[in-house]
């Protein structure tokens, strides 16, 4: 099922992969849970859209913070909702025009496809993305531990 947007997509928990695509219209394509639309803005536009209004930062704020305390310098994962695990994993550098946007939670595992990687989600959809495995693991289970080290931080501020 596709349907199109006018580049008022939210990212959601339903949101799967930002996909940068070359169309005379649209500039992402945006798979989701409940189907695939696309969207006028860049992936990039999209994830700094949901910084401002999903964590009441700017990107370059949020992407600042994590470089700092987590230690983490290229390629930086963007937690949306670390608690639910809504985190932007780029597939590249966020800069670079082919960079693709992966979400955390909607991953359920990596098969090599060639030199490239399919990408299976939990609804059962796939798409083949041109990276690596060895690189998309390694930033999927960096995310991982970003997540996780996030959340350990808000337990303790509680106790």
């Amino acid at each position: 099922m596709e349907k199109h947007t006018l580049g008022d997509y939210t990212i959601s928990l339903k949101t799967m992969m930002l996909q940068p695509i070359a169309h005379s219209v649209y500039q992402t394509k945006i798979f989701d849970t409940d189907g695939q639309f696309y969207s006028k803005k860049t992936p990039l536009e999209l994830i700094k859209e949901s910084c401002l209004t999903q964590t009441y930062s700017t990107y370059e704020g949020r992407r600042q913070a994590i470089q700092k305390k987590y230690d983490i310098k290229n390629n930086v994962p963007i937690p949306l909702d670390h608690r639910n695990y809504l985190c932007a994993i780029p597939t590249a550098s966020p800069e670079r025009w082919d960079c693709s946007w992966l979400f955390y939670g909607q991953v359920a595992r990596f098969d090599p496809h060639g030199k490239d990687t399919k990408i299976h989600f939990h609804n059962k959809d796939f798409n083949v993305l041109k990276v690596g495995l060895n690189k998309i693991k390694r930033q999927y289970m960096r995310t991982g531990d970003l997540l996780a080290k996030m959340n350990l931080t808000d337990r303790k501020n509680k106790l």
